[in-house]
């Protein structure tokens, strides 16, 4: 039994290591304070001595890249207000000027304590292809609308407005509609 419980280990840990898992974060979506793992603190604030701790929102964030910082918080405060489900890419900039993109999956839970706390995970993905940058930067046909459209549509599912939602549907209906 021994010798399965240690071949599902290294293979959890292989799995993490090939998807870039990097580490985890609580977030008391009622204070605002988030509580990281060591690798979390590590790459967010070039120090693994704040894992375990409880911290702002703000110092959580301190680490991220200046371009990214104005468009990160919204969606947190967002998330912290609906709940659902958290996914964001963002860049992070360490203390020696190091820069790493961040997948960023998460989603709220309600706690024995009948409140609301985020739980997630942060994943490297520095090294792999920018598909959203590609996307973007492709001619805009309406096949790349359309595809774009569903996207934003399944990201909006657990944590945009009602009205986002409904917004990003009558868009995509009226584009289809001019295709016949």
């Amino acid at each position: 039994m021994i010798h399965q419980a240690d071949a599902a280990a290294t293979l959890l840990s292989n799995a993490l290591s090939a998807s870039g898992f990097v580490g985890t974060w609580e977030h008391d979506l009622v204070s605002g304070n988030v509580v990281l793992d060591g690798g979390a603190a590590e790459i967010l604030l070039g120090d693994q001595d704040f894992a375990g701790h409880s911290i702002t929102l703000g110092q959580t964030l301190s680490g991220l890249h200046p371009d990214d910082r104005d468009w990160v918080r919204p969606e947190i405060d967002e998330f912290a207000r609906v709940g659902g489900i958290f996914s964001a890419e963002y860049r992070v900039r360490s203390p020696a000027g190091k820069t790493r993109r961040l997948l960023d999956l998460g989603q709220s839970v309600k706690q024995a304590d009948g409140l609301r706390h985020g739980f997630g995970v942060l994943i490297d993905i520095t090294d792999r292809p920018v598909h959203f940058m590609r996307t973007a930067a492709a001619p805009l046909t309406e096949p790349n609308v359309l595809e774009a459209l569903a996207v934003l549509e399944n990201r909006a599912l657990g944590s945009a407005s009602f009205r986002t939602r409904v917004l990003l549907q009558m868009l995509r209906l009226e584009i289809e509609s001019q295709r016949i």
